[in-house]
């Protein structure tokens, strides 16, 4: 069997899709929830990112997550 590279740039492309589609509804659900909870976005993932890539590191609990919100208020708190 000869795969063709047609074939291989196809599945890679149905790949990425649905890697940005499941991501996406990953985002949102995980917004919509924090949202109907009340409750502040976690700094897991980003103390996970900067252990991964060797990166920086900081004091337990000194992360400040807000350049990273999509939106802010005039004071640059997150907008509810």
């Amino acid at each position: 069997m000869r795969v063709k590279l047609g074939d291989v740039a196809a599945a890679f492309g149905k790949g990425i899709f649905a890697g940005v589609i499941g991501t996406a509804a990953m985002t949102i659900s995980s917004t919509v929830e924090m949202k109907l909870r009340d409750r502040a976005a976690s700094s897991a993932p980003a103390q996970a990112a900067a252990k991964v890539l060797g990166g920086f590191s900081r004091p337990r609990g000194s992360w400040d997550l807000r350049p990273l919100r999509l939106t802010s208020g005039p004071s640059g708190e997150a907008s509810r």
